[in-house]
């Protein structure tokens, strides 16, 4: 009863049952108890407890604990159905799992094989090995700054991914709440717990409005279709309200405003008049190219697609091309925002994110390699440049609205955002309730890591730039510091020594 952590009452109530060949006690997966029962005697496994029969079974051991959880995925419980439920454990299921070998003999009433009348023997074959593409230290490094930001701003929901800009190689994928995938399933797991949904994939499956962070992609496209440069100029007005189609846009800058003070002062009204001079084709064209309208087909499970109703974009909606280009009726993935944001520091290009670096069979040899795919070029190196060294104005301007997002000896270009989350039943937008984002990517010279947080219904404070750039900030120091990156930014380290 002690070694297997049953009641004595139980244990005794089964011994007295003498009728009967067997009575079921319990499973564990406690492999020190294993041991102390059934050990190892000259050679062969021996019952050392009286009366106490036990049946092996593999199971599935997760040594990290709660490291990647959502990413990995757990098994089901069903002693007779072992599979792969989420994450990589289902999407990759047909690598992972292995073929059972087989006998066909003759056998003696007593249900022993009869070795020299054994007709077939197929060996077993275990299961592929798959190598992921993430570093271990970053991503331990991304969760427990998700943790420490949950605790600080009251909310038990965040999430974070970091990607190789000129790869597409996933680095680090987090989100919380996370849960522990050995004991996934088990009673001791709360309903409480089980709301929060601790295994979703946040950054691939959770669509949000990501609000102004989708600023820096409508400059993107208004400077590709030569409807403004950098340096053009907005009227702001004085009153911070605007009203288009019969309804206010509220802003808090005011005055005269280039594009690239709009980025770095996160102006609603001056990207809402360049979507304007955008056009709503153009404005979805762009941002179809930029890979916001579909998946991007990483390896993972239920990788949703985002939302961006053309029709109302186009035809049905007026208010619409004033709102998307600010993140407003438009729905992504942290993943697509992460892979469009790549674009500004690897030349334009779009990329298709990849987590598995490649699959090992049994025999050692290697049957998939992962490799990097361009899917298209949408816009110019120059236009990449251009958009990048705007975003660097967010953490260095005086006015920027991400200097907390600025990691010492590195330079960060990046964009805040701050998005209203839907209201009761999904009826219009709640007045209390936002989420808290920050894109980034560093050293913004020579981008080596594009990193994203968000924050769900963060508490007192709610902005991007309060809440989610100090995320990023921690992230991306690890980040740097675990991926040996030079600083850009020397002088920086050099007034601390």
């Amino acid at each position: 009863a002690a070694t297997l952590q049953q009641p004595v009452d139980k244990v005794m109530d089964l011994y007295c049952r003498t009728k009967g060949r067997a009575h079921f006690l319990c499973r564990s997966g406690d492999i020190l108890a294993h041991d102390a029962l059934i050990g190892y005697r000259k050679n062969s496994w021996v019952r050392l407890a009286p009366g106490l029969k036990a049946e092996e079974r593999h199971i599935r051991k997760y040594p990290q604990g709660r490291l990647l959880s959502q990413v990995l995925g757990y098994v089901s419980k069903d002693p007779e159905k072992r599979v792969g439920v989420t994450g990589l454990e289902f999407s990759q299921e047909k690598f992972l799992r292995g073929t059972p070998g087989r006998i066909v003999s003759a056998r003696t009433k007593q249900n022993r094989e009869l070795p020299e009348k054994r007709i077939l023997k197929v060996d077993a074959k275990r299961g592929a090995d798959i190598h992921l593409t993430v570093n271990p230290l970053v991503q331990l490094a991304m969760e427990e700054a998700l943790r420490e930001a949950c605790a600080s701003n009251n909310t038990d929901t965040a999430w974070a991914l970091a990607m190789e800009a000129a790869t597409g190689r996933i680095i680090a994928m987090a989100s919380m709440p996370d849960y522990e995938p050995q004991n996934f399933n088990a009673k001791e797991f709360s309903a409480a717990e089980l709301k929060g949904e601790p295994y979703r994939n946040r950054p691939v499956n959770v669509n949000y409005e990501p609000g102004s962070v989708m600023k820096p992609l409508t400059a993107a496209a208004a400077i590709s279709a030569g409807v403004c440069t950098p340096q053009s100029e907005y009227d702001i007005g004085t009153s911070r309200v605007w009203f288009y189609a019969g309804k206010a846009l509220n802003d808090h800058p005011t005055g005269i405003l280039t594009v690239r003070d709009a980025i770095a002062q996160s102006s609603n009204i001056a990207f809402a008049k360049i979507g304007l001079e955008l056009n709503p084709n153009r404005l979805y064209s762009c941002f179809s190219a930029f890979g916001l309208t579909k998946a991007t087909g990483i390896e993972l499970p239920l990788e949703s697609s985002g939302m961006l109703d053309k029709k109302a974009l186009l035809h049905t909606d007026k208010l619409k091309i004033t709102r998307v280009p600010i993140g407003q009726g438009i729905s992504v993935t942290m993943l697509q925002l992460v892979r469009a944001y790549a674009m500004f520091a690897n030349g334009g290009r779009i990329l298709k994110p990849y987590i598995i670096d490649r699959i090992v069979d049994a025999d050692g040899e290697t049957i998939h390699e992962g490799k990097t795919e361009v899917l298209g070029t949408p816009i110019t190196p120059k236009t990449a440049r251009q958009v990048r060294d705007m975003m660097l104005a967010v953490t260095e301007d005086p006015k920027g609205t991400g200097k907390k997002a600025r990691v010492k000896g590195y330079s960060v270009a990046g964009k805040t955002g701050t998005a209203q989350m839907p209201g009761e039943n999904g009826r219009g937008y709640s007045s209390k309730k936002y989420h808290a984002t920050f894109v980034g990517m560093l050293p913004a010279s020579a981008p080596r890591v594009v990193i994203a947080v968000t924050l769900a219904n963060p508490q007192p404070k709610h902005t991007g730039g309060d809440v989610a750039a100090p995320v990023f900030a921690k992230i991306a120091a690890a980040a740097m510091q675990c991926l040996e990156v030079e600083p850009d930014k020397p002088e920086e380290l050099m007034e601390d020594d």
